[in-house]
């Protein structure tokens, strides 16, 4: 035998020395090192979506059983709707574009397709998704997107050369089936089929209720005209998809996996209801539909989710009366705007890549990854060069798109997947009971839900229970922020109004009332509308006239606003750097170290780490050997707030001495880090708080800022 195999077998018989222990065995030396601390509080996590992380997972604690998940391409779907996989192809790598410049959003259509971009999403301004023209005084002129009144615009945001071989996604709110006809215009003036038109028409009225809080129309006409909408693309566009239900506006509220979950579950079938009153089989409607669903930065509950959401929907289907050989599921994947910093947005590299990441994993069939700079401002060719790049690396470099489900099998993600359906289902069940996703929206009940779970984050991110790399934690306020050259919105929205004047001029005008009182006439819900509209559309027809006017009231509800998990540190951190562009020097606190450094350090690190967190630029030292020594250097820096720091032993020799001579010195605010005994008394001396782990740092720092009137 070779020195290889003696190798070998002394490895064998060294890992035979460690005898296999049981997980209740474990679990009690485990109890035993606690020393009488609780388990469940010390090694168990509570996450926002309401279940609990254990430490250890196995086979008994998993909560699945075996064989439970299934195999790929078989009901209930955990594992991937086909049987293998990707086939090896893996998923479609997607770029969202919003640049108003439609020239810009060209070239970059172009570059990027040879970058290996596989599909667009266009997204368009506030304007369009309420069905006004780029020129109509009403239009809002102050938000960023894609303009899209007209065939002429839409035809200039692709490259020519690729017309009819891109698969696009149209994003346009309550307007999409107006936008979709416009575009489809567009296209055959190119000389492209409808049957060679791919993408995804992203009609999706409730989330457009419930991010914007608004309908142009009642939700009944809204569910019409998405039914007839899919119905003219089952007959007339097999490559195009008319219907999306996105679950962004949960996500980006700060809701939980759960509830989007339930949400797009809830939606779905509003949906497939609506579709199947146009005519549609259970399987055509099923076909019309892409689920879309955003990753956080929560890297095992993106993965959970998407599979999870998979076996509800399968239940859902079979629940209509669908057989399993015809079930699809088609899911993109968008990795988070919700957890993008505008501090240290470097760091989004990093969240986006573990967000695709995760997204891929699941058994996403498409995937965006967002510029590392989108919460900043329109990202330049460099940051979307960076994200198309992560997911070409996870793509090809990884191997990634040869794996069938990488996650399945494993105890903790099986467990995951499982409780996160069992959660879902019982609140889609809920909604159900109450009308359904439509009255749910309409009574508050979703907006009161997301704000529940959203005010749990916040209060967690708060006291940095979950921390945000480079906001909440370790913030450098040294760091230059981001400078982004923002589109002039006036001069494009003049260039657009002038190429709408032209075209109005030149259309027949008699030829074009004609096809608008066509389609004024036509039956809501049906494809034939959709066709009216097209040929209004090559007549001429501007969005704002496709829309036109709704015969039913339109719908009001509390929107679920946008937000982002780091707000609440930036607008710290924003009122400190508009302080020291005024002043020319950031608001400040003095940390008054007593003692040697060993003894203060601790304490000192995480004073300065949770004061500039808060934007506060902590004054720091080597440590003062008295009460006298500190009060002299407080005077010295020109700060009004104080921090005293130490271990508890210096605290019982020096601290009060030291509260009373920093308030004599003039401290408006004196803290002190740590929660020592004698409180009272460090009270009675001057100490106006105590910062200690799990302390709310927004709320701290918020109150100094407003001492300071950085803040009102």
């Amino acid at each position: 035998m070779n020195g290889r195999g003696k190798m070998s077998e002394a490895k064998d018989e060294r890992l035979n020395e460690f005898p296999p222990l049981s997980t209740e065995e474990w679990r009690e030396l485990v109890e035993e090192g606690l020393k009488g601390a609780p388990f469940e509080k010390k090694l168990m996590t509570r996450r926002h979506e309401g279940y609990s992380v254990f430490p250890l997972y196995d086979v008994k604690n998993s909560s699945v059983k075996k064989g439970a998940e299934g195999y790929p391409g078989f009901f209930p779907f955990v594992r991937g709707v086909k049987a293998a996989g990707a086939d090896g192809r893996g998923w479609t790598l997607c770029q969202e574009h919003a640049h108003p410049d439609a020239r810009k959003t060209q070239e970059a259509i172009s570059t990027e397709t040879k970058q290996g971009a596989g599909a667009f999403i266009l997204c368009f301004d506030r304007a369009t998704r309420a069905g006004q023209d780029s020129d109509s005084p009403q239009a809002d002129s102050g938000v960023e997107g894609l303009m899209g009144s007209s065939v002429a615009q839409l035809k200039a945001l692709l490259p020519p050369e690729n017309a009819g071989q891109l698969p696009v996604c149209l994003d346009a709110g309550a307007s999409s089936a107006s936008v979709a006809a416009l575009w489809v215009a567009a296209f055959q003036e190119q000389g492209v089929a409808l049957d060679q038109i791919q993408g995804v028409i992203c009609c999706d009225p409730l989330a457009a209720l419930a991010s914007e809080g608004v309908l142009p129309t009642s939700v009944e006409e809204s569910l019409k005209e998405l039914g007839g909408l899919a119905a003219w693309a089952a007959e007339h566009a097999p490559k195009l998809q008319s219907c999306s239900v996105s679950s962004a506006p949960v996500h980006d509220a700060g809701g939980s996996a759960v509830q989007e979950i339930a949400y797009a579950l809830s939606t779905g079938l509003a949906y497939l209801k609506a579709l199947e009153a146009a005519g549609l089989s259970l399987e055509q409607a099923l076909g019309q539909m892409q689920f879309s669903f955003s990753t956080g930065r929560d890297f095992f509950t993106g993965i959970a989710k998407l599979r999870a959401a998979r076996l509800c929907w399968a239940k859902v289907f079979a629940a209509c009366g669908g057989a399993a050989e015809e079930f699809q599921m088609k899911i993109h994947a968008r990795t988070s705007a919700f957890s993008k910093t505008v501090s240290d947005p470097w760091a989004n590299m990093l969240r986006t890549t573990v967000e695709g990441f995760a997204s891929a994993v699941g058994g996403a069939d498409s995937l965006a990854s967002s510029p590392f700079d989108e919460a900043i401002g329109l990202p330049d060719e460099f940051s979307r060069r960076v994200a198309l790049n992560s997911q070409v690396l996870l793509k090809e470099e990884t191997h990634l798109r040869r794996v069938t489900d990488p996650a399945g099998g494993s105890w903790y993600v099986e467990s995951l997947t499982d409780q996160l359906a069992r959660a879902a289902w019982a609140l889609f069940q809920e909604f159900e009971s109450k009308g359904g996703m439509i009255q749910s929206l309409l009574s508050g009940a979703v907006a009161d839900q997301v704000n529940e779970v959203y005010a749990a984050r916040e209060l967690a991110i708060a006291t940095r229970k979950d921390a945000i790399t480079g906001v909440s934690e370790f913030a450098n306020l040294d760091d230059k922020p981001l400078e982004k050259e923002a589109a002039d919105l006036t001069a494009l929205r003049a260039q657009a109004a002038g190429l709408l004047g032209e075209q109005r001029e030149a259309r027949n005008g008699k030829q074009l009332q004609e096809k608008l009182e066509a389609l004024a006439k036509a039956e809501k819900g049906s494809a034939q509308r959709m066709s009216l509209a097209i040929e209004a559309a090559q007549a001429g027809a501007t969005l704002q006239e496709l829309v036109g006017e709704g015969t039913g009231e339109s719908i009001q509800v509390s929107p679920l606003p946008a937000r982002r998990e780091a707000q609440g540190f930036e607008a710290l951190r924003a009122a400190s750097d508009a302080l020291l562009a005024k002043d020319g020097q950031r608001p400040s606190i003095f940390l008054a170290n007593l003692g040697p450094i060993p003894k203060h350090k601790a304490r000192s690190g995480f004073a300065q780490n949770f004061f500039e967190a808060g934007g506060l630029r902590a004054l720091t030292n080597d440590g003062f050997a008295s009460a006298d020594d500190a009060m002299k250097a407080f005077k010295q820096s020109g700060a009004s707030l104080a921090v005293i720091c130490s271990s508890d032993d210096v605290y019982a020799e020096m601290a009060v001495d030291t509260a009373r001579k920093l308030k004599e010195a003039g401290a408006e605010r004196v803290l002190l880090a740590g929660k020592p005994a004698d409180q009272e008394a460090l009270s009675a001396a001057g100490v106006d708080g105590f910062i200690y782990l799990g302390a709310n740092v927004l709320k701290i720092a918020g109150e100094l800022m407003v001492c300071l009137g950085a803040l009102s």
